[in-house]
């Protein structure tokens, strides 16, 4: 397994790598963050609790956790809703990068996420 989070995207396909950079990429607007190269799941901190975590699968890259938001943005990533908790986006469809910017936003703003290791 890859001990960092680049080497972690350099080992995927190229459709996951793209949508990988580019989810760090909307990712990175987020105040105070920062990555954690210890890798067990790809996670941006915020402060000392894990902010948001990713993952790359065959079909799709998964962002987690949810925030509650409101009912606007509960309706905003509906489309996105995958298993419990998480946000899904397909390898062949662009990356909503406002939704992802959002979802950041609530989390930091609900100051969910969980402690960091």
């Amino acid at each position: 397994m890859p001990d960092t989070i680049d080497a972690y995207i350099a080992a995927l396909s190229a459709p996951a790598r793209d949508a990988a950079q580019q989810l760090l990429g909307a990712i990175a607007r987020a105040p105070r963050r920062r990555r954690n190269d210890q890798l067990r799941d790809p996670r941006v901190r915020r402060r000392r609790q894990a902010l948001v975590f990713f993952a790359a699968w065959k079909r799709h890259l998964s962002l987690y956790p949810i925030p509650d938001g409101d009912a606007a943005f509960q309706a905003e990533i509906a489309p996105y809703r995958g298993g419990k908790g998480t946000l899904h986006f397909g390898y062949g469809d662009p990356l909503p990068q406002a939704h992802i910017a959002r979802t950041v936003s609530f989390l930091r703003s609900e100051g969910t996420g969980a402690p960091a290791p």
